[in-house]
């Protein structure tokens, strides 16, 4: 269990530490694959409520550990609007603050909580919505 612990801290910290490096490089030119859309992430982490879960102190090791790959899916991906420093350091925090969940350290659940702040990624990087008429 220490090991899967200490491999999943490594893989969240690898990419949140390289998520401010990726995002200034641009000699990168090979794009990842998410292996989830920004929708699939929405849909699973916070539709169906497994953030909360997870900050309610409620949830498994297992739903931890794929509520951070959500997050670390998420980075992945292109924010559909705004810029892409500021999407990198915004999915950068969230994976930070999941990655602490998983580690079940001190303060992890507020920062989990503040970091997962639906109107501040919104109202920067969710696209409008078409108006009805």
């Amino acid at each position: 269990m220490k090991s899967r612990t200490v491999l999943v801290l490594s893989a969240a910290v690898l990419v949140a530490g390289g998520a401010f490096v990726f995002a200034k490089s641009k000699k990168v030119k090979k794009e990842v694959k998410p292996r989830y859309t920004i929708e699939q992430v929405m849909k699973q982490a916070h539709k169906k409520k497994l953030v909360d879960k997870v900050i309610d102190g409620k949830a498994s090791q297992e739903e931890k550990e794929k509520l951070l790959d959500l997050y670390l899916a998420m980075w992945n991906n292109k924010p559909p609007r705004g810029d892409l420093q500021s999407w990198k350091n915004k999915t950068g925090d969230v994976i930070v603050a999941a990655a602490r969940v998983v580690l079940n350290e001190d303060g992890a659940l507020e920062q989990l909580d503040q970091a997962t702040d639906c109107r501040a990624c919104h109202n920067v990087h969710r696209p409008k919505k078409k108006r009805r008429r």
